[in-house]
C-alpha cells in the first residue's frame, strides 16, 4: 500500500485537487455546475492562490482546458514522485479531460483500494465521480458522491467541500433524471 500522505513541504491544502468551493469562494477559479470541472477565471490570482504549488501548472492546464499539456507535466513531476496519491489523481484526471474515463474510473479505484481509511478516501471518491460523470454513468457517480458526502460529514469536512459534493449528487441526480425521460421515450 502506497503512503496516502503527501509530502507537502510546497502544496496547498488537499482542495486544490479537490475543488474547494463550487461556489467560487476560491479566489481565481470556479467550478462549472454543468461539467462538475474547475475552471480557472483570472490567472494571477490562480497563480497567487498556487504560489508555492510544485504542481501548479499542471493543475493550470487541466483547468485552462490544455489537458495534454497536463498530462505531460505531471507524468514528469510523477516520476520524481511515484507513490504521490495526489499526483496520481491529477493524472487521473488529465485522463479523464482527455476523454479516457476508463483509465481514470480505474486510476480512482486503484487509488481508493490504496487509500481506504484515511484521509484521502473522500477526495478520491469525490474525483472517482467526477470520471463516472464525464463518461455518462450517472448512477454509479451519484454513489460515489454520496459516499464521498457521507465521508465528508463524518469527518467534520470543511463546509466548502461538503457543499461541492452537494452540488455534485444535485447536477448528477438531475443528469439521471434526463437519461430515464430519454429511456422511456425511446
Amino acid at each position: 500500500m502506497h503512503n496516502a500522505t503527501l509530502n507537502r513541504q510546497s502544496l496547498p491544502s488537499e482542495q486544490s485537487i479537490d475543488e474547494a468551493s463550487v461556489l467560487g469562494e476560491r479566489r481565481g477559479w470556479h467550478i462549472d455546475p454543468m461539467t462538475l470541472r474547475p475552471v480557472i477565471d483570472d490567472g494571477e490570482a490562480f497563480d497567487r492562490e498556487f504560489a508555492h504549488d510544485h504542481a501548479r501548472d499542471v493543475i493550470k492546464a487541466l483547468w485552462s482546458g490544455d489537458p495534454a499539456a497536463a498530462r505531460e507535466r505531471c507524468e514528469v513531476i510523477l516520476s520524481e514522485h511515484p507513490s504521490s496519491i495526489r499526483l496520481r489523481a491529477i493524472l487521473a484526471d488529465c485522463h479523464r479531460d482527455l476523454g479516457e474515463t476508463d483509465r481514470a474510473i480505474a486510476d480512482y479505484r486503484v487509488l481508493l483500494d490504496e487509500c481506504r481509511g484515511t484521509s484521502w478516501e473522500a477526495v478520491l471518491h469525490q474525483h472517482l465521480g467526477k470520471a463516472l460523470f464525464a463518461a455518462g454513468h450517472y448512477d454509479l457517480a451519484l454513489r460515489a458522491f454520496a459516499q464521498a458526502y457521507e465521508l465528508r460529514v463524518f469527518t467534520g469536512a470543511d463546509s466548502s467541500l461538503i457543499d461541492s459534493s452537494m452540488a455534485a449528487m444535485s447536477r448528477t441526480q438531475h443528469m439521471l433524471e434526463i437519461q430515464h425521460r430519454s429511456r422511456r421515450r425511446s
